[in-house]
């Protein structure tokens, strides 16, 4: 609406300074009416552009949360995800079988989250920026200290009054073979993200097939070494405590006792998988 008034004015602000550059040419005095004319246009731009600028400000700010937001929420699901050492943010997001350790809840208050058979280690740290958040957040800390610690309530939403049947999640005790087994997953995730896929050549002849042999060799090499040397001894003593506990997979052993090593970023990615899921059946 402003860019249009300011663009409008700008265009009879350059007609009235033609109209008087040409009475300057052919009248000795100035034309007072006219130059009265551009000021009035002039000032009217200026408070034009700051009306603009507070209304940009006012614009730019985050809206606050809807009702709409809360009642008919639209959920993202994250399912079968391990958070180490991560900044997890919680609005509008349904986590289902996940696991956070040494992670950090950030809600801004803009729509609901829910926690679905997920494990969450003692570490976890729960912050907000949202103000209504935190008072709120302050007052049920303090109302918890009184003696007879009162009975958290929620609302529904039809607005009425419910107990708070708070949020059903398993600990993850720290230094656990679960959580081991999870630190040791995303580290190799992580390995596998770094080295990328095995290279592959869209050039044909000698000179290219040579070329992108050497190429490959050398990508080979550094996946043998980097697995060897940083995770083949921890995979196989986490597969060994696993078997411990009763929990053992084929393919897990078909890749750590093959008497040839594949480097191969889709059978690992599956090891890490089996892993994952003998991980989280672990009983606490």
């Amino acid at each position: 609406m402003w860019e249009k008034i300011i663009a409008l004015g700008t265009m009879i602000l350059i007609v009235l300074t033609s109209i008087l550059v040409w009475q300057g040419f052919n009248r000795p005095t100035i034309n007072w009416p006219i130059l009265g004319a551009i000021c009035f246009v002039v000032l009217g731009l200026g408070f034009a552009a700051i009306l603009n600028f507070r209304t940009a400000r006012i614009r730019s700010q985050p809206k606050p949360p809807t009702a709409d937001a809360f009642h008919n929420p639209h959920w993202e699901t994250v399912s079968n995800k391990e958070f180490l050492n991560e900044t997890v943010e919680l609005d509008g997001k349904r986590f289902y079988r996940s696991n956070f350790v040494n992670a950090r809840f950030m809600y801004h208050g803009t729509a609901p989250y829910e926690f679905l058979e997920c494990g969450i280690g003692s570490s976890v740290i729960v912050s907000t920026d949202n103000l209504a958040c935190a008072q709120y957040a302050r007052l049920e800390r303090m109302a918890s200290s009184l003696p007879g610690t009162p009975v958290t309530v929620s609302i529904d939403k039809y607005g009425n009054v419910k107990p708070d049947d708070g949020i059903k999640v398993k600990e993850i005790k720290s230094d656990t073979l679960q959580q081991r087994s999870f630190a040791l997953c995303k580290e190799i995730r992580k390995f596998l993200n770094e080295i990328g896929p095995q290279p592959t050549s869209q050039e044909h002849g000698a000179v290219a097939d040579l070329k992108h042999s050497g190429v490959v060799r050398d990508w080979k090499n550094r996946f043998e070494s980097g697995y060897r040397q940083r995770f083949a001894d921890r995979v196989l003593k986490i597969r060994n405590e696993l078997q411990a506990h009763g929990l053992q997979d084929n393919e897990v052993d078909h890749y750590l006792f093959n008497s040839e090593f594949v480097p191969s970023t889709q059978m690992l990615r599956q090891v890490v998988e089996d892993l994952l899921i003998m991980a989280a059946h672990l009983e606490d």
